[in-house]
């Protein structure tokens, strides 16, 4: 008795895969063809300027209902193209639909006649502040308008919400002024994220208790807080904050540990005589963290091509292991060969005083 081989079926199988693959190809063209027609359609019904504010009110003024939504959600955008004197009213309802679409629509025109209407300003603020619709879209929304938002967003610091008090402060350091000083004050905040806004914040400012704010926050409980703490501090302080930096080299987290990396390389080489002393740390990835600035910042190369300190030089590699020590001479040996032989360029090392 003959069986029917996997053979012989195959071509049927790869036959009904193609006509699955083909019809929903089909149904999917045909749905954002349709869907296109309909935007279409919807925009032509609510055109801007020459006469047609009546239309796109009138629109406004139509019922609910997910199609009606949609072409409310058209016309405030046209309507906010025609800066029609009559649309307050039809923005500030809309921030307090149910419709997502609609909220939209209301935060994007409002930030189209904020520029020129402080009563769109006064309604975007409002809508942080009542978490209108979602807070990250009205910030960018404000963001985009600054310095205009101004002392407007000062009381927002005080606010009982941390999502709210941590926009403010973005916010506020966005504005291209003095940063005010109740900024400063949420450093001290209970919630985490508002103490890391307040320090990005800060970090433009070169007020002294900015730093001792940064310093403080290097001991937080929160990582992200003690990651923002040693951009701040090293960006506030200079060279010699480097030294405070060190110890976050053994943080126990991973971001933190890079913010510290990169806050100190960011410094440059004259931090040299700040960190070295962290070779002699308790802490092995203390120690093993030095290491890494030293060969990021070029002194573990300029130490093997003058012959200088080799004392230095040996306790680097003992800290930094077995790997970094292989780089480095490797390094070194690519710097000795024939121009021709080669195989990577080379950048002058750091000489070390």
């Amino acid at each position: 008795m003959n069986g029917i081989t996997l053979r012989d079926t195959l071509p049927v199988l790869v036959g009904i895969a193609a006509a699955a693959w083909m019809s929903l190809a089909v149904y999917t063209l045909a749905g954002r063809l349709a869907t296109a027609r309909r935007q279409r359609r919807l925009t032509a019904a609510v055109p801007v300027g020459g006469g047609n504010e009546r239309k796109l009110i009138a629109a406004l003024e139509a019922g609910g209902g997910p199609r009606s939504d949609t072409k409310r959600a058209h016309a405030l955008r046209a309507l906010a193209r025609s800066d029609h004197p009559d649309c307050r009213e039809f923005f500030e309802r809309a921030l307090d639909s149910a419709d997502e679409e609609l909220r939209l629509a209301a935060v994007a025109g409002l930030g189209h006649l904020a520029a020129a209407h402080d009563w769109a300003v006064d309604a975007l603020i409002t809508a942080l502040m009542e978490r209108s619709d979602t807070p990250a879209r009205v910030a960018a929304q404000l963001a985009r308008l600054a310095p205009r938002p101004g002392a407007r967003l000062v009381p927002l610091l005080g606010h009982p919400d941390d999502v709210v008090r941590f926009w403010a402060a973005r916010l506020i350091a966005a504005q291209g002024s003095p940063t005010h000083p109740a900024v400063a004050s949420l450093t001290r905040d209970p919630s985490p994220r508002v103490r890391a806004a307040a320090l990005s914040a800060l970090r433009a400012t070169a007020d002294p208790d900015a730093l001792r704010s940064a310093l403080e926050l290097l001991g937080d409980p929160a990582p992200p807080v003690r990651a923002h703490a040693c951009r701040a501090t090293a960006a506030l302080g200079g060279v010699t904050m480097a030294a405070f930096l060190v110890p976050l080299l053994g943080d126990t987290s991973w971001w933190v540990r890079e913010a510290a990396q990169e806050s100190i390389r960011g410094l440059g080489p004259a931090v040299v005589g700040f960190v070295v002393p962290g070779l002699s740390s308790s802490d092995g990835a203390v120690r093993h963290g030095v290491a890494i600035v030293l060969q990021d910042l070029g002194i573990v190369d300029s130490l093997l091509q003058t012959g200088h300190d080799h004392k230095l030089l040996e306790s680097i590699f003992d800290a930094g292991g077995a790997d970094l020590r292989a780089a480095a001479e490797q390094r070194a040996a690519a710097r000795v060969r024939p121009a021709h032989e080669s195989t990577s360029g080379y950048v002058p090392a750091v000489a070390v005083s």
